[in-house]
Parts: C-alpha cells; structure tokens; sequence
C-alpha cells in the first residue's frame, strides 16, 4: 500500500474504525514511519482536546460545496429587510460512511450574514447528508 494510502487511514484508526487486517496493515507501517508516527499522535491530541476531528482531518474526503438557492450576497436581509448580505467564510459539515475503507464527504457550507441585524443564513446540507454526524 502507498505511503499516502496508510496517511488516510490515520483518522479511521485514531477513531478504532479500522478491521483488524487494516488496523495490523497500518500497525505495521507505522513501526518504521515517523512521520506517521507522529500524524497520529497529533490526532489523538485533537481529538482528547476537542472531542472529534477537524473537517481539514479528511484530506482525502470528497468536497462538496452546499450554496444558497434563493439568497446571495448584496441581497436584502429576509429577517429584517434593512441590511444587506454578505459572505462568511464557509463552514463545514462532514459525514462519514462506512465501507470496506471508511470514506467521507466534506460539505462546504456557504454562510452569509446581514449588514444591519447580523442574522446568519447557513445553506442547507443536500438530503442525502443526512442529520447525522
């Protein structure tokens, strides 16, 4: 398996999500791989810190970008009527599914925020995200 295959796995094995032929496989690799070594170690402190991964975890999730069907910005605020939209950075919603190798979809998400109220609008995720984390 190529370096960078064994480098993906890193989220699913911090999160004991691997079988045991992955999990021994990527055991394996990271007796000789100090760089993998260490990625984990980095892993295992985010997740003891904050509970879960960051979205930027999933480098090799697919990116999905979730924009607002009826708002943009330099649009009139629907709440208030007064202000005006603009953009936010994007936020992101992930979700992961499993299969012989867990895989994950990265939704970026488009928010907006008015000028006057600063009422946020976030796009909605697609259906077939899901309500689940």
């Amino acid at each position: 398996m190529a370096h960078d295959a064994y480098n993906e796995l890193t989220a699913a094995y911090a999160l004991d999500a691997l079988d045991m032929a992955e999990a021994r496989a990527y055991e394996e690799h990271l007796a000789g791989c100090n760089g993998c070594t260490a990625y984990l170690d980095q892993m295992r402190e985010t997740i003891q810190l904050t509970g879960r991964l960051s979205a930027e975890a999933y480098t090799g999730a697919e990116r999905v970008e979730c924009r607002h069907e009826e708002l943009a910005p330099g649009d009139r605020c629907p709440v208030c009527g007064i202000g005006w939209l603009y953009s936010l950075p994007p936020g992101n919603a992930v979700r992961i599914q499993g299969h012989a190798l867990l895989s994950a979809i990265r939704y970026e998400v488009e928010k907006l925020r008015c000028s006057a109220c600063g009422e946020r609008f976030s796009a909605p995720l697609p259906e077939e995200a899901g309500d689940k984390k």
